[in-house]
């Protein structure tokens, strides 16, 4: 396997040995494994902060909604 290939595969993670236990028994208890478990995670976590940068672009009135035909710049 070649380095660069090896780099996007594997990403050492340090976690204190409680929040490691606690996260293993929680992917257990769910049938995940501990990768799964932290892979779900992340990617919820992600999805939470761009959906808060959205919200606060709306309230500073800064969305640009692909649907919405006033925000296109006419020549």
């Amino acid at each position: 396997m070649s380095d660069e290939r090896r780099q996007r595969l594997y990403f050492p993670l340090r976690l204190s040995e409680a929040v490691r236990r606690e996260a293993h028994e929680m992917a257990h208890d769910d049938c995940l494994s501990l990768n799964q478990f932290i892979s779900v995670a992340v990617v919820e976590k992600i999805c939470r902060m761009e959906e808060a940068n959205r919200r606060n672009q709306e309230v500073k009135g800064h969305t640009i909604r692909p649907w919405d035909k006033s925000n296109v710049a006419r020549h």
